[in-house]
């Protein structure tokens, strides 16, 4: 009788054991092999039916897109800012930083057009970059461009 629960318990062991690799298997067949969009049409298409895909797009500044499906009542999608073409500036110490965009369903945009929906990372580091650039040109300005000299009193 020990002898016959042993085996049944081995079983079942083998059993859950070869579950668990198929069901990790699907998974990682599922994860891996998201579709790759070549074009802005294909993306949109994407992001309008909240469809898994990537898309790379290459510009002054590349983004690599994953639609990631769907959550609640909008499509969540992470953007990474892969290269800025414009050397030299502040966009390239975001090189490489994410972050995850939630945008409506049905709607056609790339995803960071709407920072408010977008939280991680990258945006973060854009909005410090857009205060520092507008903080700069508020004290260049404050004194109507004539930072440099004396100021005049009446």
């Amino acid at each position: 009788m020990l002898k016959k629960d042993v085996s049944v318990k081995r079983y079942i062991l083998i059993a859950v054991i070869l579950l668990a690799i198929v069901a990790i298997g699907v998974f990682v067949y599922y994860r891996l092999n998201v579709p790759v969009c070549s074009t802005t049409e294909c993306f949109f298409k994407n992001v309008a039916t909240c469809t898994p895909s990537k898309f790379f797009y290459a510009g002054n500044i590349s983004f690599d897109y994953s639609i990631n499906g769907k959550d609640d009542d909008h499509c969540n999608i992470d953007v990474t800012l892969v290269r800025s073409f414009w050397r030299g500036t502040s966009f390239d110490s975001l090189n490489g930083k994410s972050m995850v965009c939630d945008v409506p369903f049905g709607k056609i945009t790339f995803p960071e057009e709407d920072l408010d929906k977008c939280h991680g990372p990258l945006k973060e580091n854009l909005q410090e970059l857009i205060l520092q650039k507008l903080h700069g040109y508020i004290i260049d300005n404050l004194d109507g461009g004539q930072s440099n000299s004396t100021p005049v009193l009446h």
